[in-house]
């Protein structure tokens, strides 16, 4: 079934191709810093994401954003963003704490982690609900979500080997990876109708090509024939 045509007030292409790039960005470098750990890494993957949900949520020179149509799903999606890269920016002090207060920014950061998933769950039924991204940008918003939902909740078990099985599981693994599926659905926002017209003519081109190639085939067989008969 074609792509139905955009609405006036949904998020233009070029705000969402901008999204895309730096959300694709993030998950790349989160992919690897999960092989390669380095601070650079993982201060960059964050802030690339967060910059990447502020274009999305907020627009720019190309358009504005979901906060046109939905300012709850704009600001969902930048709390969803916002725990990673606060996590980043002290992740160095917080090693430098005496123990009592240690405990104190560890459930202020998990208090942070679960905000930023209310957020991000909000963000994410609002655009599918209301239909604010196209099918495949608001399914891999979904999938990334619903990535930090589980990982959060498997996390928080309080069980040794549940995280030990997860570390040599790579399951920390399904972060970037959402995140980098979900740069690729906004780039292919908006952008459906002209990949089907363009699998459509590539199509249309190899059946004209194979069946030329056929023609001359039957051809030639047909000619043997008469060829045949024509000799003494």
């Amino acid at each position: 079934m074609p792509e139905s045509p955009a609405p006036p007030s949904s998020v233009p292409r070029r705000v969402t191709t901008a999204a895309g790039v730096l959300v694709a960005l993030s998950g790349l470098l989160g992919l690897v810093d999960a092989v390669a750990t380095s601070p650079l890494l993982r201060t960059a993957a964050p802030v690339a994401l967060l910059v990447g949900v502020a274009v999305l949520a907020l627009g720019g020179r190309g358009g504005a954003g979901l906060a046109r149509r939905s300012v709850p799903a704009a600001a969902g999606l930048l709390l969803w963003a916002l725990p990673d890269v606060v996590g980043a920016a002290t992740s160095s002090a917080v090693g430098r704490l005496p123990v009592d207060q240690l405990a104190l920014v560890s459930y202020a950061q998990l208090a942070l982690s679960l905000v930023g998933l209310a957020g991000g769950v909000v963000a994410a039924v609002l655009v599918v609900r209301h239909g604010l991204l196209r099918r495949w940008a608001s399914r891999a918003l979904v999938v990334a979500v619903a990535a930090d939902v589980l990982l959060t909740l498997l996390t928080l078990v309080p069980s040794l080997d549940l995280q030990l099985a997860l570390l040599v599981s790579g399951a920390f693994l399904l972060r970037p990876v959402a995140v980098l599926l979900l740069g690729a659905g906004l780039l292919l926002h908006g952008r459906g109708s002209d990949l089907r017209a363009a699998g459509s003519d590539f199509l249309d081109r190899w059946r004209a090509s194979t069946d030329v190639d056929g023609s001359a085939v039957r051809r030639r067989a047909g000619d043997e024939p008469a060829q045949e008969s024509r000799r003494p």
